[in-house]
């Protein structure tokens, strides 16, 4: 049996909320007017297993993928609040339905073969998508003691942040180095998740 739930939240907010619900199932939103330049209306699906986004990709109405994976998760986060609508499958098997064709388009090489794997989000995604919080009251005896990246990004957790924001705000290339620092920090004791 398939339940339907909504949700008007903000990406960032709502996958760490199912995340601790251990929510299983698809969630989804439609862009009527497009999202990010694609003026065809498109809808956006994340694939949760056990609260985990582990697929994500947005399609147009016709079944073309425009983005899959980090990207397409990269572009929905910082959209604001939106109604976003959870297939909770409880005990079926994560399962987001390829396009209707077997071939999906790129507009940088032409047909590719659809692969179900091409949509999975990397462990390291699902890491900077954890949203530290600040575990010491840091003095500024305590922040000295830091180097100074450390310090940039212990100023930045609020506890309301992933870490992807925070590499953002950070203007970093690579979420990776803000993850090795939020692991520096983490094992110093100054935040938790």
């Amino acid at each position: 049996m398939i339940k339907m739930r909504e949700y008007k939240l903000e990406l960032e907010y709502l996958l760490p909320l199912l995340a601790e619900m251990r929510q299983q199932g698809v969630l989804s939103t439609l862009f009527i007017h497009g999202i990010n330049g694609l003026t065809v209306p498109c809808m956006a699906q994340i694939g949760l297993r056990d609260g985990q986004a582990m697929r994500c990709r947005i399609v147009t109405e016709d079944g073309k993928i425009c983005a899959s994976g980090n990207k397409a998760l990269r572009l929905l986060y910082g959209l604001g609040p939106r109604n976003w609508h959870l297939d909770v499958q409880p005990s079926a098997p994560l399962r987001i339905s390829p396009p209707s064709e077997s071939v999906r388009y790129s507009s940088d090489t032409g047909p590719i073969k659809y692969s179900s794997n091409t949509g999975s989000i990397s462990l390291a995604t699902q890491f900077s998508l954890r949203i530290p919080r600040r575990s010491l009251y840091a003095s500024a005896d305590t922040l000295k003691s830091l180097s100074r990246s450390q310090k940039r990004i212990f100023l930045l957790v609020d506890g309301m942040r992933n870490i992807g924001k925070i590499a953002v705000l950070m203007s970093m290339r690579d979420e990776k180095e803000a993850e090795k620092v939020v692991m520096e920090l983490e094992a110093l004791g100054f935040i938790t998740f």
